[in-house]
């Protein structure tokens, strides 16, 4: 029943230079467990479906060795035989509890799994629940509710995968933990002479981490990123309780902006090793990167109630902060993500923040202040300032139409007047901060562009408040064309600064 752990042995120590001369065999001597899968494919309905994932949680059982494991299927050597010798009834698909106990205790097991995995239109819904056969009463269970969806396409079997992996670490380290993984000894190749064969791989599969590592790096230099992110897979697949290997692939999605994915792999690691504080950092900027900053807040102050209290931490903070609009404390993170140096990505944040709070002298000052920074960090801090300025810009325009509508139902109404009032005032503190902010070579003609966009803004802030306080109606006109024109031209920037970024330097 083992047809996993074969490939994914040659394929990551053939990739180190090492191959085993045998992957290891089933033990013999281990306890059996009854591996069942419950409910029934619900075929036509495309909302939810069966998946299966019975073989993959009896070959990661298989793979680790603590029990014996006997799948409740057809393609399951040891339980064909008891169908075919009569011992159990044949045609039993998702048998009833009963028929489950009386072919258990036929099997001489010790130990019953069933498992449910549920499609429902983009996630899965999973469960599973480990009985002795001694015992009614589970003594182990687990539910999982997962998002399958990686680059806009769900990815089930990346997530089976990742599923069976979990419930057997939950496993070895719950209900199972008092057995040893026993793992086969190793049978050589007849057809190899002593000479011909390969050394044996460490037992410690983490003993090979430096190498690992040092392939991984060879790979990002050569531009072959791909082949650095599905050899860290596979190595994460021999290991699923390798923390460093995990930590290395979420890192390394998040440098090629595959946000969504990094997600993914971090919130699967926080379930398995919920200690991991710092992977809590790592979720929040994907979170952040896929636009869900509430998510990235709840990680950031989970991390810091567990004593993790970084300037990286303050900064990324203060970088979610900002996304949410909350100026007053998105400057008080940077502030504290400044006390122990003049670094640029807390100073060009705060700056940002102190524009958004209508402070342009503050916001001033902080730009002047900046130094030289690394070109990481000046991207940082541009994409920053695009971000945190459209959102702005949006509330703005948002403001303008309701004074605009306000004053021509009530021509000189003091409501209309305000808002127009506070809307060209941001307006300009943000002119003034898109001028100065500094801005990296790949995005000079987008930046021309955005300036452009937010004079126009003030242009249409400034009609709109007269319009309000004079109820001159060709001025109202002027004060529409003018923000139908801003916001268009916006949309226009917004798409050349994606097109720059996704260029790359």
């Amino acid at each position: 029943m083992s047809f996993g752990i074969g490939r994914r042995c040659v394929l990551l120590l053939a990739l180190f230079g090492v191959v085993a001369a045998a992957c290891p065999a089933r033990a013999v001597d281990a306890p059996k467990i009854l591996v069942i899968q419950d409910r029934p494919s619900m075929e036509g309905d495309e909302t939810e479906a069966n998946l299966p994932i019975l073989n993959l949680i009896a070959d990661e059982l298989d793979n680790d060795g603590r029990v014996k494991p006997i799948a409740w299927s057809m393609t399951d050597p040891e339980f064909r035989k008891a169908v075919d010798s009569g011992l159990i009834r044949d045609g039993v698909d998702y048998p009833e509890f009963e028929d489950i106990r009386v072919g258990a205790q036929k099997l001489k097991v010790e130990y019953i799994l069933i498992v449910s995995a549920l499609r429902r239109k983009e996630r899965l819904v999973a469960n599973a629940v480990l009985f002795r056969l001694d015992s009614a009463r589970p003594a182990w269970k687990d539910e999982k509710n997962l998002s399958v969806v990686v680059s806009d396409r769900p990815d089930w079997e990346s997530t089976a995968r990742s599923l069976a992996r979990t419930w057997l670490s939950l496993l070895a380290n719950g209900p199972l933990k008092g057995l040893k993984p026993k793992p086969r000894q190793e049978v050589p190749d007849p057809n190899l002479g002593p000479a011909d064969r390969d050394p044996t791989p460490p037992e410690n599969p983490s003993a090979l981490d430096p190498e690992l590592f040092r392939r991984v790096d060879e790979l990002k230099r050569a531009d072959r990123f791909a082949e650095a992110i599905n050899l860290l897979r596979d190595a994460i697949d021999l290991e699923p309780t390798n923390y460093p290997r995990r930590e290395a692939l979420v890192k390394l999605l998040l440098e090629r902006d595959m946000a969504e994915q990094a997600v993914q792999h971090a919130e699967r690691t926080l379930q398995l090793m919920p200690d991991k504080t710092e992977m809590r950092f790592l979720a929040a900027r994907g979170y952040l990167g896929i636009d869900k900053p509430t998510d990235a807040q709840r990680l950031v102050n989970e991390a810091l109630s567990r004593g993790l209290d970084t300037l990286d931490l303050q900064i990324l903070l203060g970088e979610i902060l900002l996304a949410k609009q909350e100026a007053p404390g998105a400057i008080a993170a940077f502030t504290r993500g400044l006390k122990e140096g003049n670094r640029f990505d807390a100073r060009a944040g705060r700056a940002i923040a102190y524009a958004l709070d209508n402070d342009p002298v503050a916001s001033r000052r902080d730009i002047l202040a900046l130094g030289g920074g690394d070109a990481r960090m000046r991207q940082a801090g541009y994409d920053w300032l695009a971000s945190s300025t459209q959102r702005a810009v949006e509330r703005i325009a948002q403001n303008l139409r309701e004074a605009l509508q306000l004053a021509r139902l009530n021509p000189k109404d003091a409501g209309a007047i305000q808002k127009a009032k506070d809307a060209e005032k941001l307006a300009t503190t943000l002119a003034s901060l898109i001028e100065q902010f500094p801005v990296p070579d790949r995005h000079k003609e987008s930046h021309q562009g955005r300036l452009l966009a937010q004079k126009l803004l003030v242009q249409a802030a400034s009609e709109t408040l007269e319009f309000a306080r004079l109820a001159d109606a060709d001025t109202g006109v002027e004060a529409t064309l003018s923000l139908g024109e801003a916001m268009k031209q916006f949309q226009t920037v917004k798409s050349a600064f994606a097109d720059e970024r996704s260029k790359g330097p």
